[in-house]
């Protein structure tokens, strides 16, 4: 990230949570105020998905669905890149509060904004 701190007038910058973080679509990556954490295309398909759904229950078989293209992938493979979802968004120890699990169902990304549409 350059010197420039993201704001939400950043047309680029989505704001996440309490305006310290942002989804910086230029590098699909999740930022605040010092750095920013590039998240691989996967993470990133899910997080864009997760952001058009923010505040929502999202089922499993979706994210996985969106995450990898309609192509075969497994509970473990979502759940990794939930974990480096978590780690971007600095929500890595439970009980989760920005991204949390809903077991037998899915995955719901609380966020101080309305879902993206």
């Amino acid at each position: 990230m350059t010197q420039e701190r993201l704001t939400a007038e950043h047309p680029e910058a989505i704001e996440l949570i309490n305006s310290t973080l942002y989804w910086d679509t230029r590098v699909c990556s999740v930022c605040d105020r010092t750095h920013c954490i590039p998240l691989a295309p996967t993470a990133a398909r899910l997080l864009t998905y997760l952001l058009q759904h923010a505040n929502q229950l999202v089922a499993t078989e979706q994210l996985k669905a969106v995450g990898w293209l309609d192509q075969p992938c497994s509970d473990a493979d979502l759940y990794k890149q939930i974990h480096v979802l978590r780690g971007a968004l600095q929500d890595t120890t439970p009980p989760y509060h920005c991204l949390q699990t809903r077991y037998g169902y899915g995955y719901l990304l609380h966020c101080d904004r309305p879902a993206l549409h």
